[in-house]
């Protein structure tokens, strides 16, 4: 019985080394969650290319020949710096290439794809199954890892997600949203190297749609205020809110609305505002006194959007002396925390190019027109593409299209 106690304690230890990283490592921990396999990719992408989008067969044959690679996929934890310089243990989804032996010289650069809003934490990156039949649904992400070129692929989870699930999501806060993106971006060379993979430490891909586009261009921001070897960016932004002022009055001054989660997700950036930016306004300034106590509960919360008792218009929510001091910019605490989260005028790296579609209606398309322009007046090599009629859900597919043809 000593005997086997004995061997069971040295196999357990056996068991932590492999999965702890070593001390020097910015990755703490890593989990392999599988391996997607790229005959599998390549037989449900042209299912999709053939019966969905109905292209040619010369088009398909195309895109079938970029799929090269089996695909590990593991969760990773590093560590961050929340809004209120409090260390924390994040986690994030890493897709890493398996080699032949000739493609170890290869040099891999490093996609890192921002998601947008959810509203479970379940739907966090690293929680992602990739089941046969259905890798399609996370297209960007397996198309891109399996790509020929070499590319890792890196999805933050984001604080409030993931290991950090027990913790509230700075929501739409974009110093938060680039600490987590750029914190994991910077530690994947260690895992590389234990991979036996060789990272290309010039060039630098960030994708990211709706609150993933705003985390995108926060990200591009940090990178290109604060520059490391990366000076090569190329960065494909989706719908995202990237003049918060404008988008704050647009929205609090909207009679009429799309959803309940329409105006929750609104509530949810204000409430996460007051917060961290230690506004601290009490509800009854800034609501309509019937909605306060359906809002009250998800103060302090990342749940808000799970209600379906939010009114979808606008004008029922906001108290017209708080909407007021939005539009006319005399409410200095809530201004000055939007313009902080401004990310649509700066000297950003590389290219850019911002996807919208034209009938957005969540995120309205003047954030895109109004980044084109700033962006170009700074020099900045930008370019958009607008989706003719697309909505804010519809143009996703678009931006995924958009996001490969840079790989």
């Amino acid at each position: 019985m000593k005997k086997y106690k004995i061997s069971l304690i040295a196999f357990l230890l056996i068991l932590l080394s492999v999965q702890a990283c070593s001390n020097d490592s910015l990755i703490n921990s890593t989990q392999n969650k599988g391996t997607v396999r790229a005959e599998d990719i390549r037989a449900e992408y042209e299912y999709y290319l053939k019966e969905v989008k109905r292209l040619p067969k010369t088009v398909i044959d195309s895109e079938l020949s970029k799929i090269k690679y089996d695909v590990s996929f593991y969760k990773v934890t590093y560590d961050a710096t929340d809004p209120f310089g409090a260390t924390k243990r994040l986690s994030g989804l890493v897709g890493i290439p398996n080699l032949s032996k000739e493609d170890k010289s290869k040099l891999f650069s490093i996609v890192s794809i921002q998601h947008g809003t959810l509203v479970y934490e379940a739907q966090a990156p690293s929680n992602i199954k990739f089941e046969k039949g259905k890798l399609t649904r996370d297209a960007l992400t397996i198309l891109s890892a399996a790509h020929t070129n070499g590319y890792i692929v890196v999805m933050p989870d984001y604080f409030g997600y993931g290991s950090d699930e027990e913790n509230v999501h700075y929501y739409e806060t974009g110093t938060s949203l680039a600490e987590a993106t750029r914190k994991l971006i910077e530690a994947i060379p260690d895992l590389a190297k234990e991979k036996s993979v060789n990272i290309d430490l010039s060039k630098l891909f960030l994708f990211g749609y709706s609150e993933g586009g705003f985390a995108t261009m926060s990200t591009l921001k940090s990178f290109s205020e604060h520059p490391t070897s990366y000076k090569n960016i190329i960065t494909v932004s989706g719908a995202g809110a990237y003049d918060k002022v404008a988008t704050a009055k647009h929205v609090t001054s909207q009679k009429g609305g799309n959803s309940p989660q329409f105006t929750a997700s609104y509530l949810w950036v204000l409430l996460t505002y007051n917060s961290v930016y230690g506004i601290n306004r009490d509800l009854h300034q800034m609501l309509l006194p019937a909605i306060v106590p359906k809002v009250k509960k998800y103060v302090g919360t990342d749940k808000i959007m799970q209600s379906q008792n939010i009114p979808s218009d606008p004008s029922k929510i906001f108290a017209p002396l708080f909407v007021e001091g939005l539009i006319k910019e005399t409410d200095n605490d809530y201004i000055k925390a939007l313009m902080d989260n401004n990310v649509s005028d700066f000297d950003a790296l590389g290219s850019v190019i911002l996807v919208h579609g034209m009938q957005d209606t969540w995120v309205p398309t003047f954030n895109t027109d109004s980044a084109f322009v700033r962006l170009q007046k700074r020099g900045v090599d930008v370019k958009t593409k607008y989706i003719e009629g697309g909505t804010h859900s519809s143009s996703y597919t678009g931006f995924i299209m958009k996001a490969l043809e840079t790989l």
